[in-house]
């Protein structure tokens, strides 16, 4: 059996290595894909070459399709599945990742009756119309519709996106597999961090992740709490967190996009971890904080919601509230008894429910049951 993988749309290996994100992807997928599937097809948006990412090469079933002419990602969307026909055909299954990756995919099942898992991880429209992108929020809306209606089987990673994709397709077919954390990498440190508390936030340093929020806490609590801010990740607004940061006498380093085999060192090196976020789907950076044992401050909104328990396993705020955020932080660094009971239940909700072995077995089962059906259905 041969599994083709569709990025979203615009991706590549090279933008999975931009964000640090490879090493995750060519060490818990990549791995589980190979053992079962005789063939893997990757068709990327760039005109790359599996040679320049040493991390694959331990993968000799992977085939790259690139974007051979450069040419723009939603113009080559409609086109990759013809102009790489040969490969494309020898697939029993596609694998889309998110759902504004679902054009090809429904052309290779248009030609060749290959079935479709696709991920619906967030509202990718809503996302587009809050940050401005009028047209692309139609455009996603539409693809998003293309996903719900043609895929044959539609991963959700929270139970609340669940109950938005069934009011589009039948229940059997929408299956909740949630993000998942390499246990092997992300565990809590042995001891405490010496010095100054650290607070780390990861992701990408934009708008809607609202890192500005934390520089405000900070600024709130650096007279009665001394303590140090861990940027990791890239993004717009970091030379002006930068600027900002040295206007208000912050303690804060900007590390910059990290490759995912360097995080857990990072964030074990903190005390706390802060996501105040305005929007989230379901948060791969919380969960590996959380299964760090750290003690996790997070914006109330539905995708932070679907993973902390106010009081239990971490502590909310009302997005876009600094101050709510420091006096939330003020307990989570003050009060080391709490801190620590707060970071064991974290740690132990990651354990029970999201070990990323037991979740990817789950997505290549439903992989697996789909391809075996196509293949049942071409030979007859």
């Amino acid at each position: 059996m041969n599994l083709a993988l569709f990025p979203p749309l615009g991706g590549s290996f090279t933008a999975l290595q931009e964000t640090g994100q490879l090493a995750r992807f060519a060490s818990s997928y990549l791995p589980r894909y190979a053992e079962t599937f005789t063939r893997l097809v990757y068709g990327s948006y760039r005109d790359e070459r599996l040679a320049d990412f040493p991390s694959l090469h331990s993968t000799p079933q992977l085939t790259l399709l690139p974007n051979a002419r450069r040419q723009n990602a939603h113009l080559y969307a409609w086109r990759m599945a013809g102009q790489h026909a040969a490969a494309l055909a020898t697939c029993q299954v596609s694998r889309v990742f998110q759902a504004t990756g679902i054009v090809p995919a429904w052309q290779a099942k248009r030609r060749w009756r290959i079935p479709i898992v696709a991920t619906y991880g967030y509202h990718y429209a809503d996302l587009a119309r809050r940050s401005g992108h009028t047209s692309r929020a139609v455009y996603y809306t539409l693809l998003e519709q293309l996903t719900l209606r043609r895929a044959d089987a539609v991963i959700v990673t929270t139970a609340p996106i669940a109950r938005y994709v069934q009011r589009f397709m039948p229940t059997d077919r929408v299956h909740l597999i949630p993000n998942g954390v390499n246990l092997r990498q992300f565990y809590p440190a042995a001891q405490l961090p010496e010095g100054p508390p650290t607070v780390a936030f990861l992701g990408r340093l934009s708008p809607e992740k609202n890192p500005q929020s934390l520089l405000a806490a900070a600024h709130r609590l650096q007279a009665a709490t001394p303590l140090r801010l861990a940027f990791i990740g890239d993004g717009p607004l970091r030379d002006t967190l930068a600027q900002e940061a040295q206007r208000l006498g912050v303690d804060a380093h900007f590390y910059g996009t990290v490759s995912h085999d360097q995080l857990p060192e990072l964030l074990r090196a903190a005390n706390a971890f802060v996501l105040p976020s305005y929007s989230e789907g379901h948060p791969k950076a919380l969960l590996e904080a959380m299964a760090c044992g750290l003690p996790v401050v997070a914006s109330d909104i539905p995708g932070n919601r679907s993973v902390v328990e106010p009081g239990a396993n971490g502590l909310v705020f009302p997005p876009g509230d600094s101050a709510a955020l420091a006096a939330q932080l003020a307990v989570a660094l003050g009060d080391r008894e709490q801190a620590h009971r707060l970071g064991r239940a974290a740690h132990a909700a990651i354990v029970q429910h999201y070990d990323l072995d037991n979740l990817v077995g789950r997505e290549v089962a439903l992989l697996v049951e789909l391809a075996q059906a196509q293949r049942g259905s071409a030979a007859r």
